[in-house]
């Protein structure tokens, strides 16, 4: 079961400066936009939790990761990477969302993907990138894994299809990783629409 209120909250959140809000003493949520925030946005715990993972690895400067109860919003577990991946363990007996943030503009990976479909228990997950966009995926009512294809071939067979389209040689900087950054979007949402889950974007 995913709420509703937490797409609505990321919605609102990718508009908003990431990365350092704080509670006052009156438990309202402050930051550098000021305080003209809306009341139940301020209590919705899905901004908390993106503004919390996401102070968290701009400090380290590694990957950080959030096990959630996608009911209350309760932190389930907590884990800090590297800078270039995280590993976390499944609650046991229980559905959980994922929330973890990357060391680069990017969008899912491929195990985190073959990761979430092979969790019968993780209806939702998202990644935050350093400016702040956020990528959302979802499994519809009813959705099944399994198939006569693996995610990772589908996945692979979409990046062979699409590396044509994409040229990172001689770029460098930030627009090889802008170039990245598109086709891997291009990628993770070809795989999604094969395997019919619910994938969107969401840039500050």
């Amino acid at each position: 079961m995913i709420v509703d209120i937490y797409d609505l909250s990321i919605r609102l959140y990718s508009k908003l400066k990431s990365g350092a809000f704080f509670r006052d003493e009156e438990g309202r949520l402050r930051g550098p936009i000021g305080d003209n925030i809306p009341a139940f946005v301020a209590k919705d715990w899905a901004v908390d939790s993106h503004a919390y993972v996401t102070k968290l690895s701009r400090k380290s400067g590694n990957e950080h990761l959030l096990t959630l109860d996608p009911k209350t919003g309760e932190t389930i577990g907590e884990w800090e990477g590297t800078k270039y991946g995280v590993e976390y363990r499944t609650p046991k007996g229980m559905e959980y969302v994922t929330l973890h943030t990357h060391g680069k503009e990017m969008t899912f990976s491929k195990d985190d993907l073959t990761g979430f479909i092979d969790s019968d228990k993780e209806p939702a997950m998202r990644v935050i990138t350093p400016k702040g966009d956020i990528y959302v995926m979802n499994k519809p009512r009813g959705f099944k894994s399994g198939g006569a294809r693996s995610a990772k071939e589908i996945w692979d067979e979409h990046a062979r299809r699409l590396s044509g389209k994409y040229y990172f040689y001689g770029l460098k900087g930030k627009k090889e990783e802008a170039a990245k950054s598109e086709y891997y979007h291009e990628v993770v949402s070809a795989v999604a629409k094969d395997l019919g889950l619910d994938y969107m974007r969401y840039m500050r």
